[in-house]
């Protein structure tokens, strides 16, 4: 099952915008982090799966559902990734999982400070509620 790989473009570049002018070290790393996005189906396949870890090759990698914006209907997940000392870089990456039929695809919705929490009634999380709504995500049934 090949999932296509999609980004909320204009909210997506304020974020990068915003963390380029904070932590260019962290900015590169999302960069290669979207590079191997782009470059590979199997880890769009896994990020599908929402809870997935990889360990190699760089970078390392975890993801899991977001549990309050599922519970409230959306199915959001996070990716969290690795600087290659092992340092934990000041961000985390929001995504939609659309499992329907018509269009399996993986959406890049957000680039979240990890100071923040995953408050879905915050200005980011409404941002991101709207965006999920916009691009047509489908909610998950009995949630909302």
């Amino acid at each position: 099952m090949i999932y296509a790989l999609e980004w909320a473009q204009d909210s997506l570049d304020g974020d990068m915008q915003q963390l380029g002018a904070a932590d260019p070290v962290g900015l590169a790393l999302l960069n290669e982090l979207f590079d191997v996005l782009e470059q590979s189906e199997i880890v769009c396949e896994r990020l599908a799966e929402s809870n997935y870890d990889r360990i190699t090759p760089h970078p390392k990698l975890n993801t899991c559902a977001v549990q309050t914006f599922c519970d409230a209907g959306y199915n959001i997940c996070r990716i969290k990734v690795w600087h290659r000392d092992g340092g934990l870089p000041a961000f985390r990456v929001l995504y939609g999982v659309d499992h329907s039929t018509h269009s399996r695809r993986i959406v890049i919705l957000g680039v979240m400070g990890r100071s923040v929490d995953y408050e879905i009634d915050s200005e980011f999380g409404e941002r991101i509620r709207e965006d999920y709504e916009n691009i047509g995500i489908p909610r998950i049934p009995g949630r909302h």
